[in-house]
Formats: C-alpha cells, structure tokens, sequence
C-alpha cells in the first residue's frame, strides 16, 4: 500500500509542475527541466513515506506509460515500454547512489542528468521515427 502511495504521490508531483512548465517553456523542457522534477519527486516521495526506492520508480515508469499510451498512437506502447525501463534503471542508479552514502537529493538530481540525456536520445528517435 506504501509503495502504491509512493508512485501515485511521484506521479502528482510531478505531472503538475510538468504539465505547466511545457505550456510555459515548450519542449525543451523535457530535456532541461523535467528529469530533475521526476527524480526529485520519486526519491522524494519513497523517502518521504519511507517506500521501496526501485519499485517506487518502477510504479512511476507504469504510471508514465499510461500516459504515454493515451496521447501518442504512432510511438505510444513503445514509449511506454521505454517509460518503464527508463524508470526502473533510474531507480537503480538513484538506489545506488544512495548507497554510498550520498543524500538522496544529490543522487536524485545526478540521476536527472543521465534522465536529461536519455530523454535527449529518445525524443530524437522519436522525430526520426
């Protein structure tokens, strides 16, 4: 139930501050911004509610996936897989980082730099596709 919590809350801090930077800033936002809020908001919700720090990412990437389904019909079950993967590998690289120990707001913004350059890679395979 924790972990469910977790995800969903994540999800919500997300989208949130998401949805108003793309309208404000536009797309770049998805490599510059974006990364860093979904980090922060998935560490920091497991922390926060004290939740597996992996699955919490995991159910994020799920959540994400949902979306990424409704609102792209050429790229969306790919996207969503990817959403899924991505997430759960950034879980890891958080978890890891973590683990050294380092507080987990610097291993989750570190995290949003290899965030920022997979959404890099990805958003260009999605303009080539």
């Amino acid at each position: 139930m924790i972990l469910m919590a977790a995800g969903l809350l994540a999800a919500l801090m997300a989208y949130v501050p998401n949805r108003i930077l793309l309208r404000v800033a536009g797309n770049r936002v998805i490599v510059l911004v974006v990364p860093f809020v979904e980090e922060l908001a998935k560490t920091g919700s497991a922390v926060l509610l004290g939740s597996a720090l992996i699955a919490t990412h995991g159910l994020f990437g799920v959540v994400e996936s949902f979306h990424d389904i409704a609102i792209s019909r050429k790229h969306g079950l790919e996207a969503g897989v990817i959403s899924i993967a991505g997430h759960l590998a950034f879980g890891l690289i958080t978890r890891s980082l973590v683990g050294i120990p380092v507080h987990w707001v610097y291993a989750a913004l570190a995290t949003g730099v290899v965030h920022a350059l997979w959404n890099s890679i990805v958003l260009r395979w999605a303009s080539d596709g």
